[in-house]
């Protein structure tokens, strides 16, 4: 496995207003050390954190990544008190390979998802770099 990640989350925001149930998010991302800027406007704030992550890998050509399908979402919390941290483990694939985990963890329940996808998304594109035939 090599020894720096290829997908890194440098920064995010979110905005939802009330009255609409869709959410904005824009992402900062680092693709093998370039900064790519995506954005996602769907309905629900992790849909929207994960279309915008597609959004910059897209503008980074990162094709063979995407689709990634997210098969599996949970979510949980590391503490019963108000302090506890968003604990979020995802599981992806894409047409070739089987699923990748990632993990993610923040106060933060939308940047603990972030988190996690980016990290099933290193765990892929890992495999494909060492798949057979590459």
């Amino acid at each position: 496995m090599p020894d720096k990640e290829r997908f890194e989350l440098v920064d995010m925001s979110y905005q939802r207003g009330m009255g609409d149930r869709r959410a904005c998010i824009t992402v900062l991302l680092k693709v093998d050390g370039v900064q790519f800027t995506g954005a996602g406007r769907v309905v629900g704030p992790v849909n929207a954190t994960y279309a915008a992550i597609n959004d910059a890998l897209n503008l980074a050509h990162e094709a063979m990544i995407l689709p990634a399908k997210l098969v599996r979402f949970t979510l949980s919390a590391d503490d019963e008190g108000a302090d506890a941290d968003a604990l979020t483990k995802v599981t992806v694939q894409n047409a070739h390979l089987p699923g990748f985990i990632g993990q993610g963890k923040s106060d933060d329940t939308i940047e603990s998802a972030a988190i996690a996808y980016i990290n099933a998304l290193n765990e892929l594109a890992h495999a494909m770099l060492s798949a057979p035939g590459d």
